[in-house]
């Protein structure tokens, strides 16, 4: 069994670091319109990720959703007799009048990924990974496009790293404190994937975890 990244729910953080200084801005991303079924043959043998973030084009990089691996894979295989040529749409919004045959995905795609600014704080994209039980958060601007992207493991090596003497201060509560009770009592702006082109905001803090927990992530 292949074991996933861990983060001790314990742990916190007291740093000045934001989103931003944690994403991993080299991003390998598909569109929602450009691609056929031989592009994603090729994704699928040069790249191991789990997945892929789908945006609207390479220069607007409007985030549409995300994709698994698998789900994938599974498309390729139900279509091993198309011509690689053959179109795929991630999303029939705005879908160009030339699709006339395509593969379609859009039951496929997850479109309500977990979305946050650049500037949003250490200690709260922390407490995301921990609260909402994350692999990854998108970072994108106001406008939706993507910036980068913050994994587990990125968020793991931020900890390691500050832990061997960065400016960053990590501590372990003690098994009596909660890790989300102890963090700050402001509140703050997160995006939880787009509905109608428009990003659905939803102030949170530590408390509301619970509830975030509950939506399609």
């Amino acid at each position: 069994m292949q074991r996933y990244p861990h983060i001790n729910p314990s742990t916190e953080l007291v740093s000045a670091a934001i989103a931003r200084d944690m994403m991993s801005s080299r991003v390998v991303m598909l569109t929602a319109f450009q691609e056929t079924l031989g592009s994603l043959e090729r994704h699928m043998n040069e790249y191991t990720y789990h997945g892929f973030p789908v945006v609207e084009s390479l220069r607007c990089r409007r985030v549409v959703g995300f994709i698994t691996r698998r789900d994938i894979d599974q498309e390729i295989q139900s279509n091993d007799n198309a011509n690689p040529r053959t179109p795929v749409a991630f999303t029939l919004d705005n879908c160009p009048g030339r699709f006339t045959d395509y593969i379609d995905m859009t039951r496929k795609i997850d479109t309500h990924p977990v979305i946050v600014r650049p500037s949003m704080t250490a200690d709260r994209v922390l407490d995301m990974f921990k609260g909402l039980g994350l692999r990854y958060i998108f970072v994108c601007n106001a406008q939706g496009f993507m910036e980068g992207v913050i994994k587990k493991k990125d968020m793991l090596k931020f900890i390691r790293r500050d832990r061997r003497g960065g400016p960053t201060r990590v501590r372990t509560l003690d098994s009596s404190s909660s890790a989300l009770g102890a963090a700050s009592s402001g509140r703050e702006s997160t995006s939880f994937g787009w509905q109608g082109g428009y990003s659905r905001e939803i102030s949170f803090d530590a408390q509301d975890f619970a509830r975030a927990s509950r939506l399609n992530l």
